[in-house]
């Protein structure tokens, strides 16, 4: 399963407040239902259609200036059409797991250590169907939100530093996440555990009058995944770099990159015994994404929005004629919307997203890619 991946989910539609402008946020809470629908096509004739529709939970409570409390949950219903006549559709549906945490900050708001937990609430012991679905879902070359309905206990800590110099912001820190058992499959014997991560992430941002410009990133190591007490797995480190520029009046403009590199894991090795080996070659791949947005306020209460993005995954390493290969794809996507203040705190916001795309199998076969992505959200937030 993918790890690491870069996630672009827009919830709020770009009424966000810049990240590195405040390290504390206020109290709010956003509702959403998220539909991305994908269609693969090989000469014109559908294979697969897969659907996820998602309703969603996201808040902030800070119930003072030195702590802030956050919750994401959600609920997925996962469908997969095959396209063949007579073959039945796949589905899935079931509360996801959730995701809380609470940061302390100093009393002058240059440190702050985050404690989080990723709790078992979603669905494991997936039967067969279920697990081509979730399989499927966790393919990161579309743009799904959920991509795991349910894993064991994770509890995992953070410790940043938020130095600031005029209108320059920056932010420098370190974490460990501590991954929990679950059981995959109903049929499984052992539960399987992914490899405990270690991060560190580094970034700054600058802002003067209407001008904000940001850059950031990670590396993520990863320790051996279990079945059991067996080593099965460890996943190559993995490092993300990610920029952007806004400029904020009338008109709002946006634009950033982000792209991710993934280095090679350890597997599995006969001649090895119980020792995991390096692999043969690289099979993760990297990632590239551009964005661009412009929102303009057609009055005083509607803002209307538009949305460009392009993002390319890069084969991996092994060669086309191994089972083992992964190859290269991109998409575009073009999207419109808007958002309407009812009040001050209380608002709405919406985004319609088209996306086209191809997935290269060979030199000579090609999969075509069309997809639809819906966002709704509701947001009320405590000024």
């Amino acid at each position: 399963m993918m790890k690491n991946t870069i996630v672009l989910l827009v919830v709020l539609l770009m009424v966000a407040q810049t990240a590195f402008a405040e390290t504390k946020k206020s109290s709010q809470a956003t509702v959403f239902y998220l539909l991305n629908s994908w269609k693969a096509e090989v000469d014109s004739e559908p294979v697969q259609t897969l659907k996820e529709v998602v309703f969603g939970l996201s808040a902030a409570l800070q119930t003072s200036e030195r702590f802030l409390f956050e919750l994401d949950g959600t609920m997925a219903n996962a469908n997969l059409d095959p396209e063949v006549e007579g073959a039945e559709d796949l589905s899935l549906s079931s509360l996801n797991d959730t995701r809380i945490a609470a940061t302390f900050f100093s009393s002058a708001g240059l440190t702050s250590l985050t404690a989080m937990a990723n709790l078992p609430t979603g669905k494991t012991k997936l039967d067969e169907e279920q697990y081509i679905i979730a399989s499927s879902v966790a393919d990161n070359s579309r743009k799904y939100l959920v991509r795991r309905f349910g894993q064991g206990l994770d509890l995992g800590a953070q410790g940043m530093v938020h130095p600031k110099a005029g209108n320059l912001a920056f932010h420098l820190g370190a974490g460990y996440m501590l991954k929990g058992k679950f059981q995959a499959r109903e049929n499984d014997t052992e539960k399987y555990k992914f490899g405990d991560e270690i991060s560190a992430m580094a970034g700054f941002g600058y802002q003067k009058d209407k001008i904000a410009f940001m850059a950031d990133g990670s590396y993520t190591m990863y320790m051996k995944d279990k079945v059991g007490d067996a080593e099965v797995f460890q996943a190559g480190a993995a490092m993300v770099i990610r920029g952007s520029v806004s400029y904020t009046d009338v008109v709002n403009f946006t634009t950033g990159v982000a792209v991710l590199t993934r280095g090679k894991g350890k597997v599995q090795d006969a001649s090895a015994g119980s020792e995991l080996v390096d692999e043969a070659e690289r099979s993760g791949r990297n990632e590239f994404l551009w964005y661009g947005g412009v929102g303009y306020p057609v009055m005083e209460k509607l803002r209307v929005n538009g949305r460009l993005e392009y993002q390319n995954f890069s084969e991996n390493d092994y060669g086309k004629d191994t089972p083992l290969y992964r190859p290269k794809s991109n998409y575009f996507g073009i999207g419109g919307g808007g958002s309407y203040a009812f009040t001050p705190n209380f608002f709405a916001s919406t985004m319609v997203t088209l996306y086209s795309g191809k997935v290269d199998i060979s030199d000579n076969y090609e999969t075509d890619l069309s997809g639809l992505g819906l966002i709704f959200a509701l947001t009320y937030r405590v000024m």
